[in-house]
């Protein structure tokens, strides 16, 4: 009975990520969930074994008492961390972790074929996995004849690194389970499983999985010059080397854009070129300077993503900000200091000891030990790249390894002499019992976590649309608490007030200012109270909060457009001048767009300095027409914008009722009052194509491209099913890959219909 329940259990929280994920805006809030509740039962379990003095505990060891050190030490951040609501939630996904250690290695102490069931479980994940990306990527290529890394399935997980490393684990367990069958078939089956998997890495296009493609391969053969064993040479080329080389050949054949693996290895190099790297080095260095600034405590557990915002957001445009260090070494050290690092590093390197140890003295052991300590190799590679201790799918393989490696150790075998109790240690009972009473705690925080990221998917949705609709009643009911802050570390109070807006202001300014401190950082909700207390007339309280907004994250589009209308209706250039400074560290084409509105709807006429500004915006920003429109016109006039605005106006009415030649005019009028602007270009465009004249139309969507430098795909769009439209098909399709190109998403549909040839 005992070998069922064990065997229950590990397949239970092996696939924990095949579990219905009930709409939630974050899948791993639901593993969480589950496995708090499966580890509940396990421990109740395995407490009524300890007590009734059929199993004997020894807590001494170091990767688990370092590990119990660990999520207490994290605990204790409560008390000085930024966000103590993320320290108790973070904490307590530890303690889960934690658990699930103990609880895995005592039931696998309970199995005599722990090694063949433990590999099968690996290989059949693995097949789960593979046909999970590989079916529905293969089938949209095709449907369609191409392949982005846009439209690659994301496999189990919602993050192509996920999805890749998480193949990639499995790899080293498949290889051992392929060392010791005998069947040809399995063997057959088990080298084309292999080459699906390493085929499907390449797809997913992470340079980390790619490089661990590499470092498992590498250490194989370390393995076997160190043991002399040429004569497995031809199985290891089998195995591994043959399915490593037919995958990067279909690669590089079928493949022609991003997804190919030279591709995508060759920008490791490129350290400050390429973005995502020079991002992470970034986060590395952040991490590093914390540790060193605060080497003891760190800044609390779970608290990176917001004592990292500053570093981040002076670059954003929008509330984005850096989830993780993309280092868990790092962040630990961060946000624990010394002695939390130390604690993780323990773990680890304690594992591994044990690990190589096997290797080295048992026989029986040796081969899968080896892959085990294969597994640890790529896992210290996605824990250096990225975040694998925030993700159950990677944990659990990792804790059933390891609790494997110690099992004897921290389950003592039952004397064999009949009816003589086992003896118990009092310490490790208390350990046992603070587990046990730990287990609903666990489940409760995790269960609040996941009924949160559930409502999240639509406070998420709504605000990105920025359509906030939905029963106030129950959107009051939604948690704010704990979380208090959201999947992106948006105040959950301040999505809720979003939803109270005109319809019960105070409500909303009262949900808003209880936020500030949930993330002071991003300064949401004080744009938020910008426009709040502009809608009760209460100016001097909404300017105060809108300029607060934009001071302190003037890169933020939502913080531009909240303040900077304060500075037209006051006409104070004064103020403007004072934000120039801030401008100069935007990227978004947004704000200087915005900026430049705002100088041109202030001055009459543009001075030297003005010009210079424009001219620079040009040169920053080349590839948005504005800019370019705006540069041309060096003789400004007030007077000929506001009356080609209130032209273009009128010519709108027309296009909407489809008078599309009155529409034209209008819009050729106030081209020639204001010839930098493209939407004028743009609507005489459409109108042209809409009344059927096409030559007119692509006429005018080539100024946008020529004259404008439209780099939007737009134009390379509508000129591609005007082509089709009348019949010339090979243009038409020349003109869709290159909206496409652009990265025009329509484009993709369109030419898939009219162009791919199945």
């Amino acid at each position: 009975m005992k070998t069922i329940f064990a065997k229950s259990y590990l397949i239970l929280i092996f696939f924990i990520w095949v579990f219905p994920n009930h709409g939630v805006i974050d899948p791993i809030g639901s593993q969480w969930f589950y496995l708090s509740i499966i580890n509940l039962i396990g421990i109740i379990y395995l407490a009524g074994d300890y007590f009734n003095k059929k199993t004997q505990i020894n807590f001494n060891l170091v990767p688990v008492w370092s590990i119990l050190a660990l999520s207490i030490w994290a605990l204790g951040s409560y008390f000085y961390a930024l966000n103590k609501q993320e320290v108790l939630i973070e904490s307590f996904r530890l303690l889960t972790l934690f658990s699930t250690f103990v609880v895995a290695a005592y039931f696998i102490s309970a199995l005599t074929d722990a090694i063949r069931f433990i590999s099968t479980l690996f290989v059949i994940s693995l097949v789960f996995e593979v046909l999970i990306f590989l079916l529905p990527t293969l089938d949209f290529f095709f449907e369609n004849g191409y392949i982005t890394r846009g439209s690659v399935s994301k496999g189990i997980s919602s993050n192509v690194n996920i999805a890749s490393f998480s193949m990639l684990y499995k790899v080293p367990l498949c290889i051992y389970v392929l060392k010791n069958v005998r069947s040809n078939w399995i063997k057959g089956f088990g080298a084309l499983l292999i080459t699906s998997t390493i085929f499907s890495i390449t797809l997913l296009a992470t340079r980390g999985a790619i490089l661990g493609v590499f470092a498992v391969g590498l250490f194989y053969l370390i393995e076997l010059l160190i043991k002399k064993q040429g004569s497995l040479i031809k199985s290891f080329s089998v195995f591994y080397v043959l399915p490593v080389l037919v995958s990067f050949f279909l690669n590089q054949t079928f493949i022609t854009n991003e997804l190919k693996v030279t591709e995508r290895v060759s920008t490791i190099s490129k350290l400050t070129a390429d973005q995502s790297i020079n991002q992470r080095l970034g986060y590395y260095k952040f991490s590093l300077e914390n540790l060193m600034d605060n080497p003891l405590f760190g800044f609390g557990f779970g608290n990176w993503k917001l004592e990292s915002i500053p570093i981040h957001l002076d670059r954003q445009i929008s509330y984005i900000v850096p989830y993780h260090s993309h280092n868990d070494f790092l962040q630990i050290g961060a946000e624990l200091g010394i002695i939390g690092l130390v604690l993780y590093v323990l773990f680890f390197s304690s594992i591994l000891k044990t690990t190589i140890s096997k290797i080295r003295k048992d026989q029986t052991l040796g081969d899968f030990s080896f892959a085990t300590l294969l597994f640890f190799i790529v896992y210290l590679i996605d824990a250096n790249l990225n975040f694998p201790i925030a993700r159950p799918i990677i944990q659990i393989p990792l804790l059933i390894l390891s609790g494997l490696m110690i099992k004897d150790q921290l389950f003592l075998k039952p004397k064999t002499i009949p009816n003589q109790p086992i003896k118990s240690n009092r310490l490790h009972g208390i350990l046992l019992l603070f587990l046990f009473a730990a287990q609903p705690i666990l489940v409760y925080s995790n269960a609040r976590v996941f009924g949160s990221f559930i409502e999240q998917r639509k406070l998420l949705n709504d605000f990105n649309n920025f359509s906030f609709i939905g029963d106030l009643d129950e959107i009051e009911t939604y948690e704010s608490d704990y979380p208090n802050i959201g999947a992106t570390t948006l105040p959950l109070k301040t999505m809720k007030a979003l939803y109270f807006v005109n319809k019960d202001n105070e409500k909303a300014i009262s949900l808003a200012k209880s936020a500030i401190n949930d993330n002071p950082y991003l300064f949401v909700s004080e744009s938020l109270l910008g426009m709040l207390y502009a809608n009760t007339n209460q100016l001097d309280s909404a300017k105060y909060y809108a300029k607060k907004a934009y001071t302190n994250a003037p890169t933020i589009d939502l913080h531009a457009a909240t303040y900077l209308p304060f500075i037209t209706e006051e006409n104070d250039l004064e103020a403007l001048d004072k934000i120039k400074a801030s401008l100069s560290k935007s990227d978004s084409p947004y704000i200087w767009k915005r900026y430049i509105q705002t100088l041109l709807y202030l001055k009459d006429t543009l001075n030297n300095d003005d010009i210079g500004l424009i001219d620079f915006a040009a040169k920053k920003f080349p590839n948005t027409e504005f800019f370019q429109s705006i540069n041309k016109t060096k003789d400004y006039n007030k007077a000929n914008i506001l009356a080609a605005d209130s032209i273009a106006n009128t010519a709108l009415k027309y296009f909407k009722i489809k008078e599309y030649d009155l529409a034209i005019a209008g819009y050729k009028k106030a081209a020639a009052l204001a010839p930098f602007e493209p939407a004028y270009v743009e609507n005489i465009a459409r109108s042209y194509m809409l009344s059927d004249q096409n030559e007119m139309a692509i006429a005018n969507f080539q100024v946008l491209i020529n004259e404008f430098k439209n780099n939007t795909g737009l134009p390379e769009y509508y000129i591609g099913a005007i082509y089709h439209k009348v019949g010339d098909s090979e243009k038409g399709c020349k003109f869709l890959l290159k909206a496409m190109d652009k990265n025009f998403s329509r484009a993709k549909n369109l030419y898939s219909k009219l162009c791919y040839k199945k």
